[in-house]
């Protein structure tokens, strides 16, 4: 059963897209997709490779896919061989003590002979609709944090800390403590050069899907932080053509009214947005 592209974009929230989007095979013929998006840096000083840590981190697991899931046996002995690459891409890298290393977040779906299977490691979000009904990965065990953060973050502006340079400064102890929980156990996983992280993976295997989104945490605020769409709604409208690009112009609109995250607490006035949705061909 074919899938075919029904739209796609990463668009970044400042100088530095973090995310990516990318697929294999033609455009009426997907054969593996995915959206990543790399988790920023809390460090003073980065590596000093591309953009940021998380954006060259990013591409390096970008280029990786488009290899190991162009002709994929089964997608745990994909990843834990993408582990693998990302762990000799930082040999060329000497890390600081306490450093926070670079690590993402992946959405991803391939299909292997006739079946359609998933994989999702950290807070992207997978969609979908197959022959069983709906079906999602969206929960993930570091919301409640990101919540706090938030509530925090809102309390810090109302007492008068308007600068995001002093917000971050101020949250980042809690952000380094949760980053220490990364791929610990009762903790939570996201990609790292770290076989770790393999033990966090959640798999999803598809029944002939009809429509799949693979989307950033970003994009899908326009669910959890925003109430524009239902998860199913998104998925329905992320199907239609020009769906994807409509979504994210909605996203960006409802941002650019509420500057200063009044009306919808956040830390981020926007964050980076990617999707990538496939409909029955």
């Amino acid at each position: 059963m074919k899938l075919k592209l029904a739209g796609h974009l990463s668009q970044g929230s400042g100088k530095v897209n973090e995310d990516a989007v990318g697929f294999i095979g033609a455009a009426d013929d997907v054969t593996a997709a995915w959206a990543l998006d790399g988790v920023t840096g809390i460090n003073d000083t980065g590596l000093g490779v591309a953009g940021s840590d998380a954006q060259w981190f990013v591409s390096r697991i970008d280029h990786h896919l488009h290899d190991l899931l162009a002709q994929p046996q089964d997608l745990p002995g994909a990843l834990s061989q993408l582990i693998d690459r990302l762990i000799e891409d930082m040999t060329t890298h000497r890390l600081p003590d306490n450093f926070d290393p670079p690590a993402a977040c992946i959405a991803a779906i391939c299909r292997i002979g006739t079946e359609w299977h998933s994989v999702r490691l950290g807070d992207c979000r997978i969609l979908a609709e197959d022959r069983s009904g709906f079906r999602r990965l969206v929960d993930f065990p570091n919301d409640e944090f990101d919540h706090w953060v938030t509530t925090e973050a809102t309390r810090l502006r109302q007492s008068g800390m308007t600068k995001l340079d002093d917000l971050f400064r101020a949250l980042q102890p809690a952000h380094f403590a949760s980053r220490r929980q990364r791929n610990k156990e009762g903790g939570y996983g996201v990609i790292e050069a770290d076989r770790a992280c393999l033990a966090f993976a959640e798999y999803l295997p598809l029944d002939q899907p009809s429509h799949v989104l693979l989307s950033t945490d970003g994009f899908f605020r326009l669910v959890d932080h925003y109430g524009e769409a239902s998860e199913s709604t998104l998925l329905a409208r992320a199907a239609q053509q020009g769906g994807v690009s409509a979504l994210y112009g909605r996203l960006r609109q409802i941002e650019r009214g509420d500057p200063d995250c009044m009306n919808f607490p956040r830390l981020k006035p926007q964050d980076d947005a990617s999707a990538i949705a496939l409909i029955r061909a």
